[in-house]
């Protein structure tokens, strides 16, 4: 990883998406190893701690195609069906993760600050929003569709309006 994520946001945020950017950039094989990635990008955590964010973030151990044991990102059918349970509302969230909001025909390009991207999609994705068909998130970008342009205008301002709260 090449910054420290989220500076200056609550320390559970910055660290699950730490972890998240750990577990897919690189083969992280116990908690141990983990944790001395995580001081390296200044996040002092206990065992308790890096197991519970583990199990929210939904890490589970792998098997590569070696046979050797890795901490990975799930992915089951039930989670993609059920996102992940985030604390707080889409508000709280986009006050705290969102630097801007374009709408774009029936797409809405959001910006974060690095590595803040993905919660913030999941944060979206937990509302079920009707106007919002998909979105996909990147590293600090996140990419809403739309089904018409009026809707995306609307969230569009609904999104903003939440950052000023």
């Amino acid at each position: 990883m090449s910054e420290n994520p989220v500076k200056g946001l609550p320390s559970k945020i910055s660290r699950h998406a730490a972890i998240s950017q750990l577990l897919t950039e690189r083969v992280v094989r116990s908690q141990g190893e983990l944790r001395e990635l995580l001081e390296t990008e200044g996040f002092a955590v206990t065992q308790a701690t890096l197991s519970r964010d583990l199990d929210e973030l939904h890490a589970v151990k792998v098997r590569d195609r070696d046979g050797n044991q890795r901490y990975a990102l799930s992915a089951t059918p039930e989670q993609v069906e059920s996102p992940l349970p985030l604390p707080g509302t889409l508000e709280r969230w986009c006050a705290q993760l969102l630097v801007r909001a374009t709408a774009v025909t029936h797409q809405i390009v959001l910006r974060t600050p690095p590595a803040a991207a993905p919660a913030l999609a999941a944060a979206i994705d937990k509302e079920n929003l009707a106007e919002v068909l998909g979105c996909v998130a990147g590293d600090d970008t996140v990419l809403v569709i739309c089904a018409t342009p009026q809707e995306a205008e609307k969230l569009c301002a609904d999104l903003q309006n939440m950052t000023s709260r």
